[in-house]
């Protein structure tokens, strides 16, 4: 059974998550795009966590944490228009954001408060 009291909150020395590790590469490179934040918080399955960090950023993206930038990054092929660049315009902290599907708000862990989403169906 529990050795202690539960409390909710996270163990210290709890393994970092993929979206704990994006959020600390997003606030170290302010404009990124998906595919430097995947290479540099990924652990080898590029295309899952590809969606995974999209869908996140959707999420911070909704909560006005981070905005979608109008410049696009350059094109890789001829045919490519560029790839979205993301910027962080409310830095909440060293934690990472978490995103709460059931109650469909984001919770900041450095401020312990939670920011509710607005409801729209497509972003």
């Amino acid at each position: 059974g529990p050795q202690r009291r539960l409390t909710g909150r996270r163990k210290p020395n709890a393994k970092t998550t993929f979206r704990d590790r994006l959020w600390r590469f997003l606030r170290l490179n302010p404009k990124a795009t998906i595919s430097r934040l995947v290479r540099l918080a990924g652990e080898g399955r590029p295309k899952q966590e590809a969606a995974n960090a999209y869908a996140y950023l959707r999420v911070l993206k909704r909560a006005g944490v981070i905005v979608e930038m109008r410049q696009r990054a350059e094109a890789n092929s001829p045919t490519s228009n560029g790839e979205k660049r993301w910027l962080i315009v409310t830095d909440l902290g060293p934690r990472a954001p978490v995103w709460r599907p059931a109650k469909r708000e984001l919770f900041d862990p450095n401020s312990g408060r939670n920011i509710t989403m607005p409801a729209v169906a497509h972003d």
